[in-house]
């Protein structure tokens, strides 16, 4: 087998082990939407991973690695939009509550409105940028900036993690008979604190880099 299949796949199984705030927002809509309106947010986090990774292969990794003075206030402005972003599924009002149970009913979020939530929960977190720019500079040095074997590894990576999450997303789906307008609204509400948590990292992690740099 090529090595520069063995190394996606490799990557791809890796990826899909680890959580965050993309995996919360899958499988809340998985549990919401139903599995195979979840399927248009996992094609926008795949759409999402792809632009990002070309950017990263085409210049905006190494202008962050010339200036990485600027990675503070990348983790900074990523861990504001997340917590501001986890506050709002806080914010709960009785008016919603009737609104979680119409919706419950039959009305559902269009495929276009899927696609564009799994590519901005996806493209906000600054930690799936900064994990692109080094895994394209070390794949970029370790085939020897070969374009096919990188396109090759990135491929096979981003179908691991797509089939991955695709069985994820079938899984949590079936949690779907449990839920109520109110269980629903907890749900929003608890991926609204797991937001926040990974927010509240980046900023510490941005702080913590700041202060090394003093």
């Amino acid at each position: 087998m090529p090595d520069f299949i063995v190394s996606g796949l490799l990557m791809g199984l890796l990826l899909s082990i680890a959580a965050g705030p993309t995996m919360l927002a899958l499988i809340q809509s998985s549990i919401a939407e139903g599995a195979k309106r979840t399927l248009f947010m996992e094609l926008g986090v795949l759409i999402s991973d792809a632009f990002l990774i070309a950017v990263t292969y085409f210049g905006l990794g190494q202008f962050l690695t010339v200036s990485p003075q600027l990675e503070p206030l990348y983790l900074s402005l990523g861990g504001a939009l997340l917590i501001g972003m986890g506050a709002f599924k806080l914010k709960i009002k009785h008016s919603q509550l009737r609104q979680v149970h119409r919706w419950m009913e039959g009305q559902k979020s269009p495929p276009l409105t899927l696609m564009w939530k799994g590519f901005m929960y996806n493209s906000v977190n600054p930690s799936v940028l900064l994990f692109w720019i080094g895994s394209v500079t070390l794949i970029t040095a370790q085939f020897e900036q070969n374009s096919i074997k990188i396109a090759g590894h990135f491929s096979v990576t981003l179908l691991v993690m797509m089939g991955i999450d695709i069985l994820k997303i079938y899984g949590s789906s079936r949690l779907r008979i449990l839920m109520t307008p109110r269980r629903l609204i907890r749900l929003s509400q608890f991926m609204g604190w797991g937001l926040m948590l990974f927010g509240l990292f980046l900023l510490v992690k941005a702080a913590v880099l700041l202060y090394q740099t003093w």
